[in-house]
């Protein structure tokens, strides 16, 4: 067994780590990292849908970091929505978090997932608040998520970059899955092997990186354990190298 999550230890960090669905989810995506001296850059209202395991949340927790390198986790507002929420105490969570003062004179981020799960009228009341905020700050960066882009309010989705993220082509899994054989080292596959596990994860990336701990496990149970290090002999006499000749008694 490995002993180790491949969510967790493969993870992307970088914007050319993650598994984009498209090239166009990836131009839309990069077009939020500003250019130098351009400050926060377009912090355009984003909402990411399409499947689950998609790379939503990936996004999501990395985005911030790649617009601004110092970003604290301090100025995050992470919120899962939940049905359960009124309409007022949602407006307040909401409110209060973009008007504190960021910390450290950095760039704020609301993100919100699962927004199909609000209530129709806090949705109703998410429209003036996406509004508010971006025509009275300049440093904050709302982000939706969503499986089911088809419940979220039109008036929302209107206010936002729209990025689909479902994926639908198994090639794009394989430059990844050749890099996690290579860092696990045991050794190599053909493209045809690999495409034939991709197409079994379908659309969850989640899925294909469990389905790599299981392949690595195999191949390492095909290899059989390492050769032991060679036992050490005893020493050997560091001698002149000459051979002394007895002379003849006379």
């Amino acid at each position: 067994m490995t002993g180790v999550n491949f969510l967790a230890k493969y993870e992307p960090q970088t914007p050319g780590e993650l598994i984009w669905p498209s090239d166009k989810a990836k131009a839309a995506i990069l077009d939020y990292l500003p250019s130098p001296g351009d400050g926060f850059g377009k912090l355009h209202p984003l909402l990411l849908y399409g499947n689950y395991g998609g790379g939503k949340s990936t996004i999501m927790k990395r985005l911030p970091y790649w617009i601004d390198p110092s970003f604290q986790v301090p100025n995050r507002k992470w919120l899962v929505a939940d049905a359960r929420k009124n309409i007022s105490e949602m407006v307040h969570i909401i409110k209060r978090f973009t008007e504190f003062e960021p910390y450290g004179g950095g760039m704020k981020a609301l993100l919100i997932d699962e927004a199909d799960n609000l209530d129709s009228k806090i949705q109703q009341g998410l429209k003036g608040q996406i509004t508010e905020i971006v025509g009275q700050n300049t440093d904050v960066l709302i982000v939706l998520a969503t499986n089911h882009i088809d419940q979220v309010d039109g008036g929302i989705v209107s206010r936002c970059v729209t990025v689909d993220m479902s994926q639908r082509d198994p090639e794009r899994y394989l430059p990844k899955m050749r890099e996690i054989l290579t860092a696990e080292n045991v050794g190599v596959m053909t493209d045809r092997a690999l495409l034939t596990i991709a197409e079994a994860a379908g659309s969850d990336i989640r899925e294909l990186y469990r389905m790599m701990e299981q392949l690595v496990d195999a191949l390492r149970a095909q290899q059989g354990p390492p050769n032991p290090p060679p036992v050490a002999g005893p020493p050997r006499s560091r001698g002149s190298g000459l051979t002394l000749l007895k002379q003849p008694v006379t």
